[in-house]
């Protein structure tokens, strides 16, 4: 308990800043997404669009995503780096009886309290998705992907574990900080691109509105001979229009025989890219982990 309060009174203010700006994003982002209604003329589609673009809750869902893995960046960062910067390690690895005790005694509050952010903000925003994507099943749909659920933890988790290292490593908490933030920028789109890489693309044609759930992940043309390929090469593939100095003869070929095509993941596989993703962000964490250890046992005081 004393290695609690001692967490506790070092970072109160950034806990108790964090919090506010959590529940205050919460309680506008809910209230926000129960205000808000489709024009009874609207399509589903249509619907769903506008409501998941209303600034509001564009806004509200993005800080309460980001928050967690800001939050668990600090604390890593601070966990072993704030000692080192300070001089205060060498004399606590000279009293301490076992370094990896020492280790385990500043990185878990941080671990918990990521975690715990993590999984408030990760609610919060699962309440706002559901509600602005009515009739979805949020388990089997990319409705909101990555801005609640495991996924949202993890991120944060991995956070926590990149700063952890870096504060280990350098010894800095802003240089950790800074860098920390140009290695998620990369790290995250990365294991987002890894999660969905295995998994096989439909075809889905434009105003096709029977897979709300799915999310897109690329496009292309049918050409004529039913291959997918670019417009270059529908155009290519076609008759010579020489005699259409405005090409309108080529348009008009060109929309009856060229049709866009667009590639998506169905809603279905939503777990498995959650669990490939998780799993990339998991190993990446599990190093910065295991570089943490080395250091702090190897480091002369």
């Amino acid at each position: 308990m004393t290695v609690l309060r001692l967490w506790w009174f070092a970072n109160r203010r950034l806990v108790l800043v964090a919090a506010i700006v959590a529940a205050a994003a919460g309680v506008v982002g809910v209230v926000g997404a129960w205000s808000m209604t489709c024009a009874p003329n609207l399509t589903t589609s249509v619907c769903l669009h506008v409501l998941n673009t209303d600034a509001r809750s564009t806004l509200t869902t993005a800080i309460l995503a980001t928050l967690p893995v800001l939050l668990g960046l600090t604390f890593g960062a601070e966990a072993v780096g704030g000692e080192l910067g300070a001089g205060t390690a060498g004399f606590a690895w000279s009293v301490a009886p076992d370094r990896r005790r020492w280790l385990a005694e500043h990185i878990v509050p941080g671990l918990l309290a990521t975690a715990a952010f993590g999984l408030a903000c990760g609610a919060l925003n699962a309440v706002i998705v559901a509600k602005i994507n009515p009739g979805q099943n949020l388990v089997a749909s990319f409705a909101g992907y990555g801005l609640w659920g495991p996924l949202l933890v993890v991120r944060a988790l991995c956070g926590y574990a990149i700063g952890l290292g870096l504060g280990t490593w350098l010894g800095r908490v802003v240089t950790s900080l800074t860098l920390g933030l140009l290695l998620l920028a990369v790290i995250l789109p990365l294991a987002l691109v890894a999660g969905r890489s295995f998994e096989p693309a439909n075809m889905l044609v434009p105003g096709d509105e029977s897979h709300p759930e799915a999310i897109g992940v690329g496009s292309s043309t049918r050409l004529p001979d039913g291959t997918l390929g670019t417009l270059e090469d529908c155009v290519r593939a076609g008759p010579s229009f020489s005699d259409d100095p405005e090409f309108k003869k080529q348009d008009a070929w060109m929309m009856a025989n060229c049709p866009p095509v667009s590639r998506f993941i169905a809603g279905s596989q939503m777990p498995w890219t959650e669990l490939r993703e998780s799993a990339v962000l998991g190993v990446l964490a599990l190093l910065a982990g295991t570089l943490t250890f080395r250091r702090v046992r190897n480091r002369r005081p």
